[in-house]
């Protein structure tokens, strides 16, 4: 069985929804844990490795639970395979935010995990109709944003030594499939402008993730209320644009 640690707020909630069923489909037993703290970011979840405090929501193969535990608890409970940081969206794309802070988790985690391998996720940018007041940080501009994202992210993860999961990347690929491009009346894969969909968008970030963590395996599962051919262009897209 693989298990994946993310630590992360409501964009890896997103991206963790439909990993269990995905992996299930495939054959694959996995667990996946989701610290949630909405719009948290990298500083707050290094500082409650010193705090210790049981304030992130315990989220379980993509369903919410009651739980609140901390980031060292929930390390210190199983034997990870995988640990996940990432920067919060508005800071998704500003590479200086991210340290010391992604450096201390990283440390925490090669400390109490040594055979834990650990990923950076990178975030995708907000829809171009995103009315999130920190949209101005990039000139309310999606292709600035996701430019910045990628240059950040990637040169980061490099820096660190570790691994990184393109999601943002495969979302912004998808977005020039006229399946997607909502500015030609496709199917937009996010929700409010910078949340993904509840189908289409988290499954294509669930589908991101599983190809990175297992390879490139076929599955059968796609989310209740979607179109199976629409999910095979998102399969296809994701198999293409992540990288072993």
């Amino acid at each position: 069985m693989k298990k994946i640690l993310a630590i992360g707020n409501s964009f890896s909630e997103d991206a963790t929804r439909y990993i269990h069923q995905i992996a299930a489909s495939a054959g694959e037993e996995c667990l996946v844990v989701n610290l949630y703290m909405g719009g948290c970011p990298l500083w707050y979840h290094a500082h409650n490795l010193r705090t210790n405090v049981a304030e992130f929501r315990y989220e379980r193969n993509g369903e919410i639970t009651q739980r609140l535990v901390s980031t060292a608890e929930a390390m210190a409970e199983e034997d990870w395979d995988v640990v996940t940081i990432q920067q919060a969206s508005p800071l998704s794309g500003k590479k200086a935010s991210f340290s010391p802070y992604g450096e201390e988790l990283i440390a925490f985690a090669a400390e109490k995990l040594p055979d834990a391998k650990v990923y950076f996720h990178q975030t995708w940018a907000y829809a171009d109709n995103s009315s999130h007041q920190d949209f101005i940080k990039y000139g309310f501009s999606r292709k600035q944003m996701y430019g910045e994202i990628v240059s950040a992210s990637r040169a980061y993860a490099e820096e660190q030594g570790i691994g990184l999961i393109p999601t943002g990347e495969v979302i912004e690929t998808l977005r020039a499939d006229p399946l997607f491009n909502t500015a030609l009346g496709g199917t937009d894969l996010c929700r409010d402008g910078f949340h993904l969909s509840l189908t289409y968008g988290r499954f294509a970030a669930g589908v991101t993730w599983f190809a990175k963590l297992f390879g490139k395996k076929d599955f059968d599962y796609i989310p209740e209320g979607t179109d199976r051919a629409l999910c095979e262009v998102i399969k296809k897209t994701v198999y293409a644009t992540v990288k072993d």
